[in-house]
């Protein structure tokens, strides 16, 4: 992974682009797409304008989890990395191998602590879609046809396939071990 993979990987949640789509709808009610906009205006000229892009911009935020920005936990984080080392160097391909047989027995060997992340950080974006539908990852028999749509394989997006298509949620099955053992 190079450096700016990595740096990519610990900031994947700070951005997100918002596209605006321009649709007329017929006197047969048949939708036609006019535009799509990279940069739609979020002003309001109507109290159902209004309505409408308030709602949107409080399910994005809710959507990418905002985190306030705490400047003393950022300075002590600071402090614990070791410049020019990255987070998480790791040999993909050997990973990608390890994950073919992921399931709720071996999960807890074959997982580190960031692809737990990466799991409870995508099951949980979920349940803050507010007025969203979530496209990927879909269900097991279309998690495929999304997959084809990427360049190439993302350790993440196996990760997640591996989740999806397992027999059981290992999310589910972890959460239940820890919270027993905390008990």
């Amino acid at each position: 992974m190079t450096d700016s993979h990595v740096k990519c990987e610990s900031h994947r949640s700070n951005c997100f682009e918002l596209y605006g789509f321009d649709i007329l709808i017929d006197d047969t009610l048949k939708p036609w797409l006019l535009e799509v906009n990279v940069r739609p205006s979020l002003s309001a000229a109507s109290p159902l304008d209004r309505r409408i892009k308030h709602t949107l911009v409080a399910d994005v935020f809710n959507l990418i989890g905002i985190v306030p920005y705490d400047k003393k936990k950022f300075d002590e984080d600071k402090k614990k990395k070791i410049p020019g080392v990255p987070d998480a160097k790791r040999n993909v391909s050997k990973y990608l191998n390890n994950l073919n047989d992921l399931n709720e027995n071996n999960c807890l060997e074959k997982l580190t602590p960031e692809d737990w992340n990466v799991l409870i950080e995508t099951d949980e974006e979920f349940y803050r879609k507010g007025h969203f539908q979530r496209i990927f990852p879909p269900s097991k028999d279309r998690i495929d046809h999304y997959l084809k749509f990427f360049e190439y394989e993302r350790y993440n997006n196996v990760i997640i396939k591996a989740w999806v298509k397992g027999s059981t949620n290992v999310l589910e099955k972890i959460l239940k071990k820890v919270s027993f053992l905390s008990v």
